[in-house]
């Protein structure tokens, strides 16, 4: 066993891995606040979403509940189409499907 300590190059080079995600995770958590928006005050910031697509969802619906605004997914979905968004999230079709979400 070599009990010797990490160099700064073996460090550094722990600090460049990747982060672990759940895409069940995050989608469970989108789900909640397109069920539950008064959760919105819970939930993290949408920039710990691993992937675009959640980051993005995860970001709208915080703008709504920052505005004030209903959080309701025919609402994100034109919010989204809109601002150009739609496409980058998976369509229409993507929101319904996180707002019927249920993780296993």
């Amino acid at each position: 066993m070599n009990n010797a300590p990490a160099t700064t190059e073996e460090l550094l080079a722990s600090l460049n891995l990747p982060l672990p995600f759940s895409d069940e995770a995050e989608k469970g958590v989108i789900s909640c606040l397109l069920q539950h928006p008064s959760r919105c005050d819970e939930a993290p910031s949408p920039e710990t979403f691993y992937h675009e697509a959640n980051r993005t969802v995860a970001a709208m619906i915080m703008a709504f509940h920052g505005a004030g605004k209903p959080i309701d997914p025919v609402l994100i979905t034109r919010a989204l189409r809109d601002q150009n968004l739609l496409d980058k999230v998976g369509g229409a079709s993507a929101i319904s499907e996180l707002f019927a979400f249920i993780p296993m």
